[in-house]
């Protein structure tokens, strides 16, 4: 085809002075640099699409990476305030209970005095041994709720539900305060006559507990020769 365009292209040849052509018709090297062209573009593609690939691929490593230290961060700040707070409730049970403590004590130290005081009197060793025994059963009540630590750490304490006697509660809480009464010059009054049934349901270790910090802050704070009125 005579209107077909060829290419030539020559080329030095070094060594002596002659040259190296070649000839090629247009529509090949057309058809040659349009192939190329396809194939430069298609490994562009291929190219691009494995960088993004890779990319994302670090983005979301990175990402889980962050998603995890921050879950581990709240993990140790949630167990963090978890042993705060049962410290908390561990320090505020141990003073409590300790306040609570004291009082029985001291009863069980008042009465026992008294009884060597009296030791050739039956009646009166007698009753300073009942009394003692009440205050010891209350502290020995005391001391196995302290020694469940389970309690303690979760600040949880369950009341137990049982029979109990109203004037017998009042009755054992004025044989155990009754020497802090004494040697503060105090008189107490208690008067539980307006109560209709004295056999209830409810927990007398935390009963207990209430009415001894109650007249226990009443005796701290008054004066001496004053008067505790509990009705």
């Amino acid at each position: 085809d005579r209107s077909e365009q060829i290419l030539f292209f020559h080329n030095p040849i070094k060594v002596n002075d002659w040259l190296a052509t070649v000839s090629l018709p247009e529509k090949a090297a057309y058809k040659t640099a349009v192939m190329t062209r396809d194939l430069l573009t298609v490994m562009f593609v291929m190219e691009s699409i494995v960088l993004l690939l890779y990319f994302g691929y670090m983005f979301y490593r990175e990402r889980e990476e962050r998603s995890r230290e921050m879950r581990a961060g709240e993990k140790l700040k949630n167990a963090m305030l978890d042993a705060k707070a049962a410290n908390k409730a561990k320090s505020t049970f141990l003073s409590s209970v300790s306040h609570d403590i004291r009082t029985p004590m001291n009863a069980i130290l008042g009465f026992t005095k008294i009884a060597s005081l009296h030791i050739s009197n039956e009646d009166r060793v007698k009753d300073c041994l009942d009394k003692i025994n009440i205050s010891g059963n209350h502290l020995l009540k005391l001391i196995n709720n302290v020694l469940d630590l389970s309690k303690i750490e979760s600040g949880k304490i369950e009341l137990q539900e049982t029979a109990c006697n109203i004037k017998e509660i009042c009755e054992n809480l004025r044989s155990m305060v009754q020497s802090n009464i004494t040697n503060n010059g105090l008189v107490l009054d208690m008067d539980y006559s307006g109560v209709k049934e004295y056999l209830v349901y409810g927990d007398a270790l935390r009963l207990n507990q209430v009415m001894i910090n109650i007249v226990g802050n009443s005796i701290k704070f008054t004066p001496h020769g004053g008067k505790i009125s509990v009705k």
